[in-house]
């Protein structure tokens, strides 16, 4: 009990000691002893006792929140806190009162025990840690963060405490979710009442709008120091807050971050959580605001996981959530896509009819869907289906969707959007077989007859079907027009021949190694079904022809291309027997086939149809013909059809028809018309006739003599020559003509000369050949034939035609053949395969004398090949020496002479016509087929090769004809002669007395050769690809490297003739098999000595790096781009201008894919990229003095900063993209600019208002936006000292500009603390700009001061506003003066914080400016208006004026000192305003010093501005108090009667208008001096006021305008004193009485004014004075008065009058009443005009009088 009493006692002594205390220093005293005792006393076991701890700790709690300066004794309340054996009252009880002192330390101290606090709170109660993180968060402001960055991530030990960390960090986001102007519990949005109450439980935070801005900056600022995936979600939900300030923070942290791992669920789970506004309860959030929401499914679809099945309701709220609206569904398509990409698979299956259904055909159909909206849409609907093609396969609702909207849709783009859509879904049905497709065809098939989906379903039809009859069937229908469309749809048309023909591309009927092409026997079955139900129109039948011969040759095994086969031909057999196969199975289907044909036939004779039929009857003859036999007249009357097509098909049909016994019959009648017709009048049947005659008889085999000649004699018609040669032709196939000896020879030169006949087209000469041919072939042993082959060698010169050295060429073999040849027998019945057989049973005298040919035609074309060098001769014997080779191969003698043929072929091969190579290449290719010797086909082998690499050694023989050069190449001779033989360029060189040029020209020719030759060794070797096997394996290789080079070679037909052979030569995996020695052979000769090779080079790399050799390369050898990068700046630079340019679209090509390469979603990859390639262009290409390596290299470093570039290489990027800003604007630009400037001030600044922003929106400065970021303290003390360079004049305006926005840019960046050290400088450095010639460079270094300022020192501010005064006194020209004022409006504008204690040094320099000089005609009104809006913005009142009213007369009075008469009018113009606003409130000692100034100032002469001096003596002398009976007054009556004496009319004039103003103000009287200069000018009124004067006009106005002042100042200094008065009165008034009768209405109005300001002033002497001058002076008023009221129309006038009569009105009235009453008289004279008078003030005036006297 005692010691429960000592409890109390001491409990009460400590209540009254705290109790007693007086001052708050004895208060926080008491506290500091007491206040741990007290709450250590809460835990004591006694009720009493507890109870006075209340009171006491009740009482001090009410004192310290009303006195907010008492400072707890939080270090022994931590220290009470710590203790772990307190109890739960005294913990309660210190929390309290650490809560209430932490607000009241200091920032270091707070610092101090935060960790303290967050070590203890890990222990303590939920609510006891949630204030802990409020106290902390509170005290984030200017928080200074280590910079060490170990400290940063651990930065007040939270690391160690994380279920701390985690609370804080969940306040954090409560904190910043927090939303504006939120003021209670009801309605709360993006946060739950259990995150709103713990925030303001407390009452520890300020959480009006501003407040919570600035908590949030500093708390975003506090989650980048955090760093890692934790805050995260902060940074997001930060960066779509509503104020900007906050958002520029958390983006800046974000782009500053380490790339977030988008796969990591983690990672991506909170921002679920948010969206989702996951909780309960009061954990529930109620709302998210739609900015948040944006950003949360913004960064969600980055992420390539997605949280199941929160992803599914992120998607549905989003598109059809009670808050969402058109731009969250934009993005939330976006999701969706992320959603169909990565979403699992089983997953997918599960949601995919959902997905579908309920998302995207939902969304679709909604009437409100915006346009944008349906176009993404459509876009994810077949990304959708191609999802899940096993899915979609099941279900065909989708495809009715799609093209139900292509068809009900009304814009151009979604109809465009949903027809792709259809079109790319088709891909998921492919395969679609069973009930599905039965389901899908009629579908398609209904759409096809609707016009807006006929184009999508054709291509949906040959995406999703298989192939199939009745596919093709459809395609076919598609493409007909006509009554299977209501229009025609070219669209639809092209879709339907693009997919039944592609597959024809690759030269066979398959495609991807299946067979493209139907089967024929199949779909004849199918159309012969359909016709029978409807019969086909002719223009379906044309395709459905068309594509059965198609079909036909597929399955006859036909090679090479399908759609150009004629007959008879190699074709024909193999036609045959599947003909035949196919009409022994089913022998009604070729029936129907040859039926169908013939209608069409019937309806439309055209080549297709009797191209068909000629194909099945010369086939199936005995099938054919019996059924067309009624149709043979018809057939006999087509031979005379106009279309001469149609009259050599229905020939050749009409031989097959003719029964074998009427076919001599016919003969006779067809050679009766052919020597009976005529051939200008009856030209179709006289040539159908011909043809006719011919095709009989190559059917029966008898021919006649009479018919042999008739036929002949047609050779020489020209029209009819082709008809007769073919005729000719046709007879000798079964057996020779029957011609004599004499006849054979003379019909064989005949056709000989036709075949040198230069009128005769190429086609006719071909036929004339091949008759020849069949001439020779159709005799054992024909005798003209050697006559044959000399005369062709003979001519071969003349034959240039390409189509006929390949005739000539077969006429050649056939003659040394013979019955051997090829073309002997019926080719509509022979059979390829037994070609060998026959042969073999040849005689051997056939053989022999083949052989014996064979030797001497060999020997005189190799023989010629060597001697002449004709390009003619050369072409026609390479040609030749092929169908040789090719056809002579089976004789005993051509394997001895290989040999030399492979000479001949290897010296064609350097030839630079492109067809000789090819042939050359053709015919080495047979040699080594021919070949039996290995080690000579490995020998071939090595030689072609070599020559492909190295070009040809081996030096060739040349003739007058050589031709060394293509026509054109050099140009033609001055004469206009031809430049490409040997003798021709002897001759230029003759000509030009320069022997030596002829060397020249053969090194070019060389230099031709060496290439011509590598195109001629790859044509080559494409042609022994097929038959060398493994031999050619090993040189592959070599080979393919050098091709791929060659193929783009600069000169056309070498680069189209390689890139054929590599087509060709090249297997699909070939730039991914060798990618690695492609690239390091084109790396090698990037920079050859010859320029071909350079360019080749160039173009190839721009293939290569686009390629799959491209991407390989970056993906397996990244570091060889950086030496690309290398050669390639060199060849940039190259001495020729075709290489140059190359190599710069190269460049160009290598920058896109650099760029894409170093994107920041390539990762690691994409940073060892930037590693790469960045040293190489800050090294090499930035530094480089070829604007076009700059050009690029700046392009490349802008895009790839916008990635992710390595932090060491910051510094020099950034330099380096500033020092590039000189290339900003083109130097047509600058020089304008630098004209304009010297020209107009006004086009100079509007043409800089355009070049500023340009620039600041280039791409460069971009980049400089993005590498801002990565710029921290540290960077920004290295590149200082350049980045001030940079801001010189010497940097160029581009580099200025963007450095200034750099340095802005970085002052926002960095913090206060970090950017407060570099500020100096960079002030400095932007002060020195502001006074640049440029106008758009000075306003903008204004703003950047502006911008900057605000994180400098007051220092640096005082120190720059100083500056700025000093440049604005310097500066005398306008354009410096306005700079001054763009930066202070920018530093009002930026940073009116910083200068807003710093009036003193603002105000009087603004004040100043404003009163600038008004030029005529309002030049500077705009500078005016821009110096009085920045006094406005400073809210310069009169408050302001009041305090700043010592240093703004300190700044006049340094002004009222300069040498300048404008400044020092300036100076009088700021003084009279200052004095007009001020009044009686300026200081008086102020006042004097200013009087003083500026009466020393008026001494001297006269200057254009010092009236503005004597205004403000004026303004000055207005309150005169403290001047008046001092020497300052005497001198400045005379300073100013002094100037008054002036000679200058224009300032005479103000001085009198001062003198009197500063007159109407003193009581003192000096009217003595004064009247004697008004009496001089009153008595000198006509004399010249101003000696200057150049005409009367202007001294008469200054005459009066001088009258005026006098007046004006006569009544402003008319004495007060009645002595005075009465000396000068009678003759002033006088005098003033005289003025008026004879001046100007202005002067009289002057005089009128002075006369009442006379009567006003002189009240006393006109009561009380001598009786006698009062009457005289009242006589003269009423003279005035009356002289006034009789001018009329002059209301001032009229006025003054009126105010002089009131004055003398209220003067006599009860004083004198005779001269009231003569007053009274004037009125009563004037009454009635006065009366009428309308002017307001002239009846107010009057009535006041008139009432006056109405009273007397």
């Amino acid at each position: 009990m005692g010691e429960f009493s000592e409890e109390a006692v001491l409990l009460e002594r400590m209540f009254l000691r705290i109790v007693m205390c007086d001052t708050e220093e004895q208060f926080e005293v008491c506290l500091n002893k007491f206040l741990p005792t007290v709450i250590t006393k809460s835990g004591s076991q006694e009720e009493i006792v507890r109870n006075k701890v209340v009171e006491l700790l009740s009482h001090v709690s009410k004192r310290v929140k009303a006195s907010k300066s008492v400072q707890l004794p939080l270090d022994s309340l931590v220290e009470l806190y710590q203790d772990p054996n307190a109890s739960i009252f005294i913990i309660n009880f210190t929390i309290i009162y650490i809560k209430m002192g932490f607000m009241r330390l200091s920032k270091d101290k707070k610092m101090e025990l935060l960790p303290i606090l967050i070590k203890v709170a890990e222990y303590k109660p939920i609510q006891h840690q949630e204030s802990i993180c409020i106290l902390l968060l509170s005290s984030l402001v200017d928080f200074k963060y280590p910079k060490e960055e170990e400290k940063r991530k651990n930065i007040l030990g939270l690391n160690e405490w994380p279920k701390f960390k985690k609370l804080l960090l969940e306040m954090m986001l409560d904190v910043l979710l927090f939303p504006y102007g939120c003021t209670g519990e009801g309605n709360l949005t993006d946060i739950s009442l259990y995150s709103y109450r713990r925030l303001t439980r407390d009452g520890l935070l300020d959480l009006t709008a501003d407040a919570v801005e600035k908590l949030k900056q500093n708390v975003t600022e506090f989650a980048g120091v955090l760093g890692g995936t934790e805050v995260y979600p902060h940074l997001v939900v930060a960066s779509g807050d509503a104020r900007t300030a906050v958002a520029d923070i958390a983006e800046n942290v974000i782009k500053k971050s380490p790339d977030v791992d988008l796969e990591s669920t983690a990672v991506v789970a909170p921002l679920y959580a948010l969206y989702l506004r996951e909780g309960t309860g009061e954990k529930k959030v109620q709302a998210l605001n739609m900015r948040t929401r944006i950003k949360l499914i913004q960064h969600m679809t980055k992420f390539r996981v997605l949280l199941w099945p929160g992803a599914m309701k992120v998607l549905f709220e989003s598109l059809y959530g009670s808050y969402t609206n058109a731009r969250l569904r934009i993005l939330a398509l976006g999701y969706f896509a992320t959603m169909i990409k990565y979403l699992p698979q089983a997953q997918m299956d599960q949601v995919w009819l959902v997905l579908l259904n309920a998302g995207l055909m939902k969304l679709l159909s909604e009437e409100e869907t915006d346009a944008r909206t349906k176009l993404q849409a459509y876009q994810l609907f077949s990304t959708l289906i191609l999802r899940c093609p096993h899915l979609a396969v099941k279900d065909l609702s989708p495809v009715e969707f799609i093209f139900k909207a292509i068809d009900k849709e009304i814009e151009p783009d979604i109809i465009s959007a949903a027809r792709d859509a259809a079109v790319s879904m088709a891909r998921a049905y492919r395969g679609i077989s069973g009930v599905e497709e039965s389901l899908l065809k009629p579908l398609l098939v209904s759409r096809l007859e609707v016009p807006a989906t006929r184009a999508a379903a054709v291509r949906f039809m040959v995406q999703a079907l298989k192939h199939s009859c009745d596919k093709v069937y459809l395609l076919i229908k598609a493409a007909v027009p006509g009554k299977y469309s209501q229009v025609r749809d070219e669209d639809s048309i092209m879709e339907a021949k693009k997919a039944l023909y592609s597959g024809l591309k690759n030269r066979s009927g398959t495609e991807n190694g299946t067979n493209y092409l139907v089967p024929f026997s199949e779909f004849l079955k199918l159309v012969l079904s359909q016709d029978a139900i409807t019969e086909h129109s002719p223009e379906m039948l044309v395709e459905i022809i068309t594509y059965l011969r198609l079909c036909l040759a597929c399955d006859a095994g036909i090679d090479g291309p399908l759609e150009n086969i004629t007959h008879p031909s190699d074709a024909t057999a193999s036609i045959r027997r599947c003909l035949s196969s196919l009409n022994q199975s089913d022998p009604t289907a070729i029936q129907g086939y040859v039926n169908m044909i013939t209608r069409l036939v019937l309806a439309q004779p055209d080549a297709v149809g009797l191209s068909a039929l000629l194909e099945v009857v010369g086939c199936l003859k005995q099938v054919a013909s019996p059924v067309l036999q009624e149709k043979l007249k018809f057939f006999k009357q087509l031979t005379k059809h106009v279309r001469e097509d149609v009259r050599c098909l229905s020939s050749e049909v009409l031989s097959f028809l003719v029964p074998l016994h009427e076919i001599e019959a016919m003969q006779q009648l067809t050679l009766e018309t052919c020597k009976t017709a005529l051939p200008n009048k009856e030209f179709e049947e006289l040539h159908g006739a011909i043809l006719r005659l011919g095709h009989l008889t190559a059917r029966s085999g008898s021919i006649s003599k009479d018919a042999v000649q008739t036929i002949s004699d047609f050779l020489s018609n020209t029209s009819l020559c082709n008809a007769a040669v073919t005729s000719l032709g046709l007879m000798c196939i079964l057996a020779p003509l029957p011609i004599t000896s004499e006849d054979s020879e003379k019909l064989t030169n005949t056709l000989l000369d036709m075949v040198f006949d230069t009128k005769l087209t190429s086609k006719i000469k071909d036929r004339v050949c091949s008759t020849l041919s069949q001439i020779v072939v159709s005799e054992e042993s024909f005798q003209y034939k050697d006559l044959i082959i000399e005369k062709l060698l003979e001519s071969c010169k003349q034959i240039k035609e390409v189509e006929l050295c390949l005739s000539t060429g077969e006429t050649v073999a056939s003659c040394i053949l013979g019955r051997g040849s090829s073309l002997s027998g019926d080719p509509w019945t022979k059979e390829p395969s037994q070609e060998e057989e026959r042969r073999r049973s040849l005689p051997n005298g056939v053989i022999r004398s083949a052989d014996e040919s064979l030797g001497k035609t060999l020997g005189s074309i190799l023989g010629c090949l060597s001697n002449d060098r004709h390009p003619a001769t050369r072409q026609t014997l390479c040609f030749w020496l092929l169908a040789i080779t090719k056809q002579c191969s089976f004789l005993p003698s051509m394997s001895s002479r290989l040999s030399e043929i492979q000479t001949g072929f290897m010296d064609l091969l350097s030839d630079s016509n492109a067809l000789l190579q090819e042939g050359a290449g053709k015919g080495l290719s047979l040699v080594y087929d021919a070949t039996q010797d290995p080690n000579a086909k490995r020998e071939l082998l090595r030689t072609v090769v070599e020559q492909l690499t190295a070009g040809r050694k081996s030096v060739a023989k040349v003739s007058d004809d050589t031709k060394l050069f293509q026509e054109g190449e050099l140009g033609e001779t001055p004469s206009g002669g031809k430049l490409s033989t040997y003798k021709e360029l002897c001759q230029l060189a003759t000509d030009l007395n320069q022997p030596d040029l002829i060397y020249k020209f053969m090194h070019l020719a060389n230099h031709n050769a060496v290439w011509n030759s590598k195109k001629g060794a790859a044509y080559t070797i494409s042609s022994l690809v097929s038959k060398a096997g493994t031999d050619l394996d090993a040189h592959l290789p070599q080979v393919l490297v050098k091709l791929y080079r060659y193929q783009f070679d600069p000169v056309p037909h070498i680069q189209q003739s390689m890139a054929s052979i590599w087509c060709s030569l090249a297997p699909p995996d070939t730039l991914e098999k060798y990618y690695k020695e492609i690239f390091d052979d084109l790396l090698v000769n990037l920079t050859a000595v010859h320029w071909r090779v350079r360019i080749s080079c160039c173009q190839a790399f721009q293939d290569f790096i686009r390629g799959i050799g491209g991407n390989n390369l970056l993906k397996n050898k990244p570091e060889k781009i950086g030496e690309f990068w290398r050669q390639l700046f060199r060849v940039m630079d190259d001495i020729h201008e075709g290489t140059r340019n190359a190599a710069t679209s190269t460049a160009k090509i290598l920058s896109k894919i650099c760029i894409r390469e170093c994107q920041k979603d390539m990762g690691k990859a994409g940073r060892k990229m930037a590693g790469i390639i960045l040293p190489v262009i800050l090294e090499v290409g930035i530094k480089s003095r070829v604007s076009e390596i700059r050009n690029v290299s700046v392009s490349t470093l802008t895009e790839v900063v916008k990635g992710s570039i390595p932090r060491e290489d910051t510094p020099n990027i950034v330099l380096a993209l500033l020092r590039a800003g000189a290339d900003l604007e083109s130097s047509l630009l600058n020089a304008m600019a630098v004209r304009v400037s010297g020209v107009s001030a006004a086009a100079s600044e509007a043409l800089d208002v355009a070049r500023v922003p340009a620039m600041k929106s280039h791409h460069l400065v971009q980049a400089l936006v993005t590498c801002v970021p990565y710029v921290d303290a540290e960077m920004l003390g290295t590149m200082q000292s350049e980045i001030l360079d940079l801001l010189k004049p010497s940097a160029g305006f581009g580099t200025r500009i963007a450095t200034s926005h750099f340095i802005v840019l970085l002052s926002h960046h960095l913090t206060k603390e970090e950017f407060q050290p570099y500020v100096g400088k960079f002030l400095g450095g932007l002060l020195n700009g502001v006074s640049d010639r440029s106008p758009g460079l000075r306003n903008h270094y204004a703003s950047c001061i502006g911008q900057i300022l605000r994180t400098a020192k007051d220092s640096s501010v005082v120190r720059l506003l100083e500056k700025l005064k000093a440049l604005y006194l310097e500066k005398h020209e306008e354009t410096g003066r306005r700079a001054v004022c763009h930066t202070l409006q920018a530093i009002v504008t930026y940073s009116q914080d910083c200068i807003r204690d710093k009036q003193d040094l603002t105000l009087p320099l603004v004040f100043f400016a404003k009163h600038l000089e008004k030029l005529p005609d309002g030049q500077n009104s705009s500078e005016f208006e821009e110096w009085g809006n920045l006094w406005e913005d400073l809210d310069a009142g009169f408050g302001a004026m009041a305090n700043c009213e010592g240093p703004i007369v300190n700044f006049c009075e340094a002004a009222l000192g300069s040498q300048l008469w404008k400044v020092k009018a300036q100076a009088g113009r700021a003084i009279t305003n200052l004095c007009q606003r001020r009044g009686e409130d300026l200081q008086d000692a102020r006042r004097q010093s200013l009087l003083n100034l500026f009466i020393g100032s008026l001494s001297g002469r006269t200057w254009d501005g010092k009236e503005d001096l004597l205004h403000a003596l004026a303004a000055l002398m207005k309150y005169p108090k403290c001047i008046e009976g001092t020497e300052i007054e005497s001198q400045l009556i005379e300073a100013m009667l002094k100037e008054c004496k002036k000679e200058r009319a224009v300032y005479k004039r103000h001085a009198l208008q001062a003198l009197g103003d500063v007159m109407a103000s003193l009581s003192s009287d000096y009217f003595d001096k004064i009247y004697e200069i008004l009496k001089e000018i009153f008595n000198n009124d006509d004399s010249d006021f101003e000696s200057g004067d150049k005409d009367n006009g202007e001294k008469y106005n200054n005459k009066y305008l001088m009258l005026e002042t006098c007046y004006e100042t006569l009544s402003k200094s008319w004495p007060k004193m009645q002595i005075t008065q009465e000396k000068y009165c009678e003759d002033i008034v006088g005098a003033c009485v005289q003025r008026l009768r004879g001046s100007t209405r202005q002067v009289q109005v002057a005089v009128m004014s002075s006369l009442c300001a006379i009567a006003d002033k002189s009240k006393s002497l006109l009561k009380d004075g001598d009786h006698g001058q009062v009457t005289r002076l009242n006589e003269s008023f009423v003279t005035a008065l009356d002289l006034a009221f009789s001018i009329t129309k002059h209301t001032k006038l009229r006025k003054e009058a009126l105010n002089l009569l009131h004055i003398l009105q209220n003067i006599y009235k009860d004083h004198n009443n005779e001269h009231y009453a003569q007053i009274k008289d004037v009125f009563d004279k004037f009454k009635p005009i006065l009366e009428a008078d309308s002017a307001p003030e002239i009846k107010s005036r009057f009535i006041d009088i008139k009432e006056s006297f109405q009273k007397t």
